[in-house]
């Protein structure tokens, strides 16, 4: 999917996806959390509208989005992430599909090392109850990993 992207070629549900990131990492970095609303409507957009236009497969959408919570519903349940993150992820999985967005972990597990040890430098003075916004590790993740190209598309 993101070949196609990279080749200039349209990819709807992909450009959604990164507005939805964008907003959601500014968002997170200001209040640290993600709105629901915004949440909300890009699951509804991935998983009911882009099926209903024929941009995404809906069991393409509902088998990334179930990956999704199931990759990351472990960090939150310990702590480590907050349920905006996990839910974002969830909107990530529906657009990329289980094998992509396994594969986009990587880079998201990256990028939120690289962003919580810059965010903790920054933030020295802080007091340590102040959560990391991942909502920017997620989206760095996401345009690293489509930066570096994927072999898969969508069927």
């Amino acid at each position: 999917m993101s070949d196609r992207l990279l080749a200039g070629a349209p990819d709807i549900p992909l450009a959604a996806l990164l507005v939805i990131l964008m907003i959601a990492a500014v968002i997170d970095i200001r209040s640290r959390q993600v709105p629901n609303t915004l949440l909300l409507t890009g699951l509804a957009a991935t998983l009911v509208l882009m099926p209903i236009f024929h941009l995404l497969p809906f069991t393409h959408a509902l088998a990334g989005s179930v990956a999704g919570l199931l990759i990351f519903l472990p960090f939150y349940i310990i702590g480590l992430m907050g349920a905006g993150d996990v839910k974002l992820l969830a909107i990530v999985g529906s657009v990329l599909g289980p094998s992509e967005l396994i594969q986009a972990t990587i880079h998201i597990f990256i990028a939120g090392g690289i962003v919580t040890v810059l965010y903790l430098i920054a933030r020295r003075s802080a007091p340590p109850s102040q959560n990391v916004p991942y909502a920017v590790a997620i989206a760095l993740g996401i345009f690293s990993y489509l930066a570096m190209g994927s072999s898969s598309t969508l069927t």
